[in-house]
């Protein structure tokens, strides 16, 4: 639509508008101060008439050549027997502009006083080799003719073709009538600031104007048409490739469920093959997914025993190696707890293994209910436990495990004489190796031990 625009804009501007133009330079050239007063004034300077004369019968679409003298007295040609009029100044066409001297001016469009008609005027002021200026020619549009070419236009998408000016006036039409009374909105000018594009109005909901901009004239060639139509023929065009991609779609889920079938039996009968050894003719799809699940199941109960304590259910120590090295690299401050429990061999060498075992157990589950939200508990060794707090205040975390040794001494054991306390030592952890963690943990749950057991001490 826009190429059809731009050419329709070419033929006015190329072979209506440029002839014309061509004409005025033309009478420019060959017109002198000398032959202008003598055709104003006397109308005696026959080879100038009859050049000029020339000059418009060969040119298309022009109503007539103007020509007025420094003082605005003008005549027209071919009315070369019309009364002189004084008045040329007063004209839309007249400019004694020298900087315009090499510049043909587009008048807006406005009434001739000789016929009452809509006119356009292309003009041009004359200066002499001194530089004063000795007159305007010019040549009035012939609108009507000019127009002939829009009655004519053939499109797919059925319109109107018309030009107007950036007042929104209509100077071009294939109805006569707009010519002399036709404008459109100017809210469609507003938005014409492309070169080209399309535009519509908020005050008419049913049409579409495509449009080509030109800069000299300041015009704009317009091709308006319905908005059901555009509509229509849009619809036409993408109806039949919505038919093409709805029926690929079909198509496409077709293959995709034969090929999803074709796989499902292939899995099923290599399942079964590598489970079971039979063919799937010989196993269902239930027990199949029956077997992946209890897999799954196997596999976590796997994973959960590699990194727990089979006897506590604490975490075991390949688990605290792990989760004491991630939280060193990632620079996090943290709390270590070393605890042992205090005189454990005695306990095993008095009560037996068995009742060792219950303690390490009954010890381990107090824990897990007093620290389980707050920090990871890890079976270290024996008779050892280890506690990790992630971004722990030291206050806090000493807090929790005297809360839990207090439990600890004053739990009543089933063995008659039975009495359980544990030591610990806290450090605050920052920059150092895991070695240097442990080592400081250690050290003050040994110093515990030493100033009688039963104790949590936790550094400086």
């Amino acid at each position: 639509m826009l190429s059809f625009i731009s050419n329709l804009g070419v033929l006015i501007t190329e072979q209506s508008i440029k002839p014309v133009e061509t004409l005025v330079s033309a009478v420019h050239r060959v017109a002198s101060r000398d032959s202008i007063e003598r055709l104003v004034e006397h109308r005696s300077d026959e080879d100038v008439r009859r050049l000029l004369s020339s000059m418009l019968n060969s040119t298309y679409g022009v109503k007539s050549v103007l020509l007025s003298d420094r003082y605005g007295h003008s005549v027209t040609i071919p009315d070369l027997a019309a009364k002189i009029t004084d008045n040329a100044k007063d004209r839309p066409w007249f400019s004694n502009d020298s900087s315009g001297r090499d510049t043909n001016f587009f008048t807006p469009l406005y009434k001739d006083i000789r016929d009452e008609s809509a006119v356009i005027t292309i003009s041009r002021p004359m200066f002499d080799f001194r530089g004063d200026f000795i007159g305007v020619v010019g040549a009035d549009l012939n609108l009507i003719a000019l127009s002939m070419p829009l009655r004519s236009l053939s499109h797919g998408i059925p319109g109107k073709a018309f030009v107007i000016e950036r007042t929104g006036k209509i100077i071009l039409s294939g109805d006569p009538n707009d010519i002399r009374n036709g404008s459109v909105e100017y809210d469609l000018v507003r938005g014409m600031t492309n070169l080209n594009g399309v535009v519509s109005s908020e005050l008419d909901n049913d049409h579409f104007y495509y449009y080509v901009s030109f800069t000299h004239p300041d015009w704009f060639v317009l091709y308006q048409v319905k908005k059901q139509d555009v509509y229509n023929i849009v619809w036409n065009f993408i109806q039949p490739a919505l038919v093409l991609f709805f029926v690929s779609l079909v198509l496409i889920n077709i293959v995709w469920y034969l090929l999803r079938t074709s796989y499902n039996t292939l899995m099923l009968d290599l399942f079964s093959e590598i489970t079971v050894g039979r063919s799937s003719g010989s196993i269902s799809y239930n027990e199949i997914k029956e077997n992946i699940q209890k897999t799954q199941e196997n596999y976590k109960v796997v994973k959960e025993r590699s990194t727990r304590d089979m006897l506590t259910g604490l975490l075991n120590r390949g688990q605290f190696d792990q989760d004491l090295s991630t939280l060193i690299d990632s620079k996090e401050p943290f709390v270590l707890s070393i605890i042992d429990i205090d005189d454990f061999k005695q306990v095993n060498d008095t009560y037996g293994h068995v009742v060792g075992d219950e303690v390490l157990k009954a010890v381990a589950s107090s824990g897990i209910k007093l620290l389980g939200d707050y920090a990871s508990i890890y079976r270290y060794g024996g008779e050892e436990l280890a506690v990790l707090f992630k971004n722990s205040e030291m206050m806090s975390a000493f807090s929790l495990i005297n809360a839990w040794r207090e439990f600890v001494e004053n739990k009543e054991w089933r063995e008659p004489g039975l009495s359980i306390t544990f030591s610990a030592g806290l450090h605050r952890g920052g920059y150092e190796n895991s070695h240097e963690v442990i080592s400081k943990a250690d050290s003050l749950l040994y110093t515990a031990k030493k100033k009688g057991k039963n104790m949590v001490l936790m550094e400086d």
